[in-house]
């Protein structure tokens, strides 16, 4: 059992992706430009390590509806990895003590044969409690406002396709989500199988102000490609409580 986790992205196939801002724009071919030092601060402290990150609750919200430009940028892999550290212990702190790292409860030599997920690093079951596979969406609040939404995320478009016409572009990426959708979906069934009892699909999501360390916890029912900030509730998710780290 975990109080802390130090977690990685939910598929390998796009991890790599991680290097990049989610809120920077792609070039006319859909490939993400680098920026050199994005994502980095020399001040950051050691508090947004995963691994030293302990919640309590508060009254303080961490977005209030605009971009907002913060002093410290977290990466993207620091942004998913301190959601997934907030929402394990969240858990935990809602009588979920058994919540832990969805990788942790799969043997890693079945991961590719339960998800479908040929040569996939990592578990698309970010974190297991009970009777919940619970997704992990991250967000900043620095994020612009094409970027306020929480998504699937499939890695860098070939560059191929930038001779392809915008019917065919958007048919690729939409197999693409359904491919990943479809490896969490075959997650879940194999955790429920396992368990011998329902295992139902939950995404929780956390906007992060890095600068005053709040978080906002959202929790949505089912696994969804895309949710956008300013309007959770269109797909039944809820506000749950916001926590200082």
């Amino acid at each position: 059992m975990l109080s802390e986790i130090d977690v990685e992205v939910s598929l390998e196939v796009y991890a790599w992706l991680l290097k990049y801002s989610e809120d920077q724009p792609r070039d006319d071919h859909g490939r993400f430009s680098a920026v050199p030092g994005a994502g980095t601060h020399p001040s950051k402290p050691d508090v947004h390590k995963p691994g030293t990150v302990k919640i309590s609750p508060t009254k303080q919200r961490a977005f209030h509806g605009e971009p907002v430009k913060t002093k410290i940028n977290l990466t993207n892999n620091e942004t998913k990895a301190i959601a997934e550290a907030v929402v394990t212990q969240h858990l935990m702190k809602m009588g979920f003590k058994d919540a832990e790292e969805g990788a942790r409860v799969v043997p890693r030599e079945d991961w590719s044969r339960i998800t479908g997920s040929k040569g996939g690093n990592n578990f698309p079951i970010d974190i297991y409690a009970d009777h919940q596979a619970v997704e992990v969406k991250g967000g900043r609040i620095s994020n612009g406002k094409t970027a306020q939404q929480w998504r699937v995320k499939y890695g860098q478009e070939p560059a191929y396709m930038k001779d392809w016409s915008n019917a065919k572009k958007l048919a690729w990426r939409s197999r693409q989500e359904d491919k990943i959708m479809q490896f969490k979906e075959n997650g879940r069934r194999w955790l429920q199988d396992k368990c011998g009892k329902k295992v139902a699909a939950v995404t929780y999501t956390c906007i992060i102000n890095p600068d005053t360390r709040h978080v906002d916890v959202f929790r949505f029912s089912g696994y969804h490609a895309r949710i956008s900030w300013m309007n959770p509730q269109a797909l039944g998710g809820r506000y749950l409580k916001s926590y200082k780290y």
